[in-house]
């Protein structure tokens, strides 16, 4: 896995919502060609993320993230992401640790 603390955060990634979007972000970024297959006929990637316009005028992020899990997640009796396994081993980036 990414090694990780919250000394990581860049300063103002200081809402759920912010780090949502910056993990997302990271995944993508420190894993571009990551590929899994969803189905038989389905390669897509395990992190992506895109900015879309919606007809209010705003800009929604839209993140998919698909992250493996160790098997019994659904019967350990433990919060769903002490399960999420690693992507990659990449190192974080420094640009990733500052506005």
């Amino acid at each position: 896995m990414t090694a990780f603390t919250t000394a990581n955060l860049p300063p103002n990634c200081n809402t759920v919502e912010k780090v949502a979007v910056w993990a997302a972000v990271v995944l993508r970024e420190l894993n571009p060609n990551t590929p899994y297959l969803e189905t038989e006929l389905l390669r897509l990637q395990a992190a992506t993320n895109v900015q879309i316009p919606i007809v209010d005028g705003s800009v929604r992020n839209i993140s998919r993230l698909a992250l493996p899990l160790a098997a019994g997640y659904a019967s350990g009796g433990a919060k769903l992401w002490t399960f999420a396994q690693e992507l990659s081993t990449t190192a974080l980036l420094t640009t990733h640790t500052t506005n």
